[in-house]
């Protein structure tokens, strides 16, 4: 997948990864949309946290299919620059295959939430860290999370694809 489409300005054409992104995941059987908000500011920091995350909640879903690199979900994070105070968060599209994930959305909420509190270090849970919900329409959960616009190029703007 070619994810960088540079044209004569300095932007980024996001509807076409958007589009892209959206063909890749299309195959899914389901899954889930989650925002993840956290207290930093360090970019590499937050990716870290959401390696980690990423890994625990293959392990929780897939079990020994995961551990046996047999099956994984397929993750797609945005990162955000957070406008009021410019703390990060982002929008995880998170889905599967087939009906192999093992576990509910009930259990898959629950266990997001605690892993990101404690990934990121929280003693209390706020409601307002973790959204959890089913993936529903692939397509538009993409454009939100992208933002579906152009972007400049710049330092002080953050819209970032980890895949």
């Amino acid at each position: 997948m070619n994810t960088y489409e540079y044209t004569s300005k300095p932007y980024l054409n996001t509807k076409r990864i958007a589009s892209e992104v959206a063909t890749w995941l299309s195959d899914s059987y389901g899954g889930y949309f989650v925002t993840l908000n956290t207290t930093i500011k360090d970019t590499i920091a937050f990716e870290q946290q959401l390696s980690k995350l990423a890994h625990k909640l293959n392990d929780f879903c897939l079990g020994r299919c995961y551990k046996r690199r047999e099956k994984r979900l397929k993750i797609v994070a945005c990162l955000e620059s957070g406008k009021v105070n410019g703390n990060l968060h982002s929008h995880l599209i998170i889905t599967y295959k087939d009906a192999d994930i093992r576990r509910s959305y009930q259990e898959v909420n629950a266990y997001i939430g605690k892993q990101w509190h404690q990934t990121i270090g929280q003693k209390h849970i706020f409601s307002g860290m973790v959204d959890v919900r089913e993936i529903g329409d692939i397509s538009s959960r993409v454009s939100y999370s992208m933002k579906d616009t152009d972007f400049l190029l710049r330092n002080d703007f953050l819209n970032v694809v980890v895949l």
